[in-house]
């Protein structure tokens, strides 16, 4: 059901079989409703977006893009292409008046799921992943398992890639919190910490006043190259 098209021999007036270039030639009939079962299965549909306005879609794994009827046309010359099938079976199907928009109107109505959140999940979609984000943490998704649609233009055009964490945070027995940087090498992050030391002067003349000179030279290098990523 997934071939579209039927092949029988061709035969010319006397009944003797057509040749072109020394071959036996061959001529095609398409069929309306396998190519139409042809692209329900290559993810092509219908979707309302109001009361008066259908557009045609295709989904693509977890990606949906917005198409035309003569884009569908050409997906299945494309298709064709791509197999290196007969020159005149192309032709059949760029002379055919049965592809069009009339008939493509019989494909089924999809509804897909464009929501990508809830109150406890953010899912973020990238070229080669998707994110799924909640309090825990970030879980990797690969886009062919995501089970959440999204327009092809929302895709971020980055690769992305999660690190390691790059600080801790820990409570003592007093419910004090402590900041642990593990890595700084990132300069937005070392831009994040400068900006966000509201305490400085306490961390910087208050807290040393009761270091010696030597610890507290050693507070400032390291506290210089913790800044400069040089932990």
């Amino acid at each position: 059901m997934y071939r579209f098209w039927d092949e029988t021999p061709a035969y010319d007036r006397k009944g003797d079989r057509k040749v072109k270039n020394n071959e036996f030639v061959s001529q095609y009939q398409i069929s309306v409703e396998r190519i139409l079962n042809f692209l329900v299965k290559s993810g092509f549909g219908r979707r309302k977006v109001n009361e008066e306005t259908i557009e045609y879609v295709q989904i693509d794994g977890n990606l949906v893009r917005q198409v035309k009827p003569e884009d569908i046309k050409s997906f299945l010359i494309s298709f064709l292409r791509s197999r290196f099938l007969d020159e005149d079976l192309l032709n059949v199907i760029h002379k055919s008046t049965v592809l069009s928009e009339k008939s493509f109107e019989s494909l089924p109505m999809v509804d897909p799921d464009f929501r990508d959140h809830d109150p406890w999940t953010q899912f973020v979609f990238f070229q080669n992943i998707t994110w799924k984000i909640t309090s825990g943490g970030i879980e990797e998704i690969p886009n062919s398992k995501v089970d959440k649609m999204v327009w092809e233009p929302k895709i971020l055009k980055h690769k992305v890639r999660k690190l390691e964490p790059m600080f801790l945070v820990t409570q003592d027995e007093t419910k004090k919190y402590h900041l642990e940087v593990r890595d700084s090498s990132s300069m937005f992050f070392r831009f994040l910490m400068q900006t966000s030391r509201i305490y400085w002067r306490r961390e910087l003349e208050d807290n040393l006043e009761d270091l010696t000179v030597e610890q507290r030279e050693e507070y400032k290098i390291r506290t210089s190259l913790r800044s400069m990523g040089r932990t």
